[in-house]
């Protein structure tokens, strides 16, 4: 590709230049063949003196030689013309290309070999199948002190660790303690427990159980996939095809791996059915139209937001106080329920704070924040979430 870039702007140069030149060149040929007539017509009135042509040779000879010269008096205008109606095209497309050229040279890659189709999709196939081991991606652990964690909490996690070591089938005390190093921010301690718990149950295991598994070791890795995070991620899919996390997460996988194509199928069809309030949905908004575009759909609109969310819900005005009220009332202990046993991303926490702030309840809206805070301490961009959320609900921080 590289060579072929080049080869083009050189035979361009060549091209321009000659068109640049040639008309100087023809004019001074041209020039030089008007000289020539004028000197034959000299010699033919020598030779009419000399008698060497006759009176009717004479004016047919000179006849000829006068149109050729005149010939070449009125060529270069026409020439002239011509030329410069075909030097303006030149220097249009020499201008293009090389505009074009300079372009693709910067924000292009001209020196990578072109990559057909199927060689792109067996490159991605093969990115897929030798990620990573998820202990080369694990972050370090934070810590803790820093971020406020509870002395006396910490002492207790610790005690549960060393209890688990005589006990490793000890179901409800490894459920205990993958919730309890999440909560503190260990992300690689809160995998190897959920591992643990996969473990035991052996193929009771279940879709929840194996997407917070991926959950786990995808906060771990800073969202990225190790072989282990993939593994477990079709195994939650295997058990529960319609899990809206798991399938956000799907897409997320093939765009690391060079698939934007696939990525943008599945997240498309995730954001025409899920209501605004999954919270994978505001990820994916996020995200969808630079995908489109990488996956070569430069018009892509993304829906209106749908289905039921909490702060619509609140600004509801066909809904009487009460309704309204014991709707949110309903879904916010549905939501606090679930955090609670199984926890979730920052967004569903964050949602949960906004939730208690529209039902006037502050005190529950800043206990909820303060567990939120430890649960993603060390994580800046999920307490900006929990952040705003809270000041949206009153609490003061």
């Amino acid at each position: 590709m590289t060579f072929l870039f080049y080869a083009i702007g050189l035979a361009l140069v060549v091209l321009i230049l000659t068109t640049l030149i040639a008309p100087a060149l023809i004019s001074d040929r041209r020039g030089q063949d008007a000289d020539v007539y004028r000197d034959q017509l000299a010699a033919l009135d020598k030779d009419l003196a000399r008698g060497i042509v006759t009176g009717a040779e004479y004016d047919a000879l000179r006849a000829e030689i006068a149109r050729r010269l005149l010939a070449t008096d009125d060529a270069p205008a026409v020439a002239l013309h011509q030329t410069r109606r075909k030097r303006g095209l030149m220097i249009g497309i020499v201008g293009s290309v090389l505009v074009g050229g300079a372009v693709y040279a910067f924000v292009g890659a001209p020196t990578r070999p072109d990559a057909p189709l199927d060689l792109r999709k067996d490159q991605a196939a093969a990115a897929l199948f030798n990620l990573p081991d998820q202990a080369t991606l694990d972050a370090p652990r934070p810590d803790f002190a820093a971020v406020g964690i509870d002395d006396a909490y910490r002492a207790q996690i610790q005690i549960l660790r060393d209890a688990l070591v005589a006990r490793p089938d000890d179901l409800r005390g490894f459920t205990l303690l993958a919730r309890a190093e999440s909560r503190l921010g260990d992300f690689p301690a809160a995998h190897k427990a959920q591992r643990r718990i996969l473990d035991i149950k052996g193929d009771l295991a279940t879709a929840e159980d194996w997407g917070l598994y991926t959950e786990y070791l995808l906060l771990a890795s800073d969202e990225q996939f190790s072989a282990q995070a993939r593994d477990a991620l079709r195994e939650t899919l295997r058990r529960n095809p319609q899990s809206g996390l798991a399938r956000y997460r799907s897409g997320q996988l093939q765009l690391q791996t060079g698939r934007p194509d696939i990525a943008f199928s599945i997240w498309a069809d995730l954001l025409d059915q899920s209501a605004e309030s999954a919270p994978f949905v505001p990820a994916i908004r996020a995200q969808i139209d630079r995908v489109a575009v990488m996956a070569g759909f430069p018009n892509y609109e993304q829906p209106r937001p749908r289905g039921p969310d909490l702060d619509a819900i609140a600004d509801a005005e066909n809904m009487s106080p009460q309704d309204r009220a014991a709707m949110i009332e309903g879904m916010v202990a549905g939501l606090a329920d679930r955090l609670a046993n199984d926890g979730g991303p920052a967004q569903d926490w964050a949602q949960l704070i906004r939730a208690f702030g529209v039902l006037g309840q502050t005190e529950q809206a800043a206990a909820v924040y303060g567990e939120a805070r430890s649960v993603f301490a060390g994580r800046p961009s999920d307490l900006q979430q929990l952040d705003q959320a809270a000041q949206a609900a009153g609490v003061s921080q």
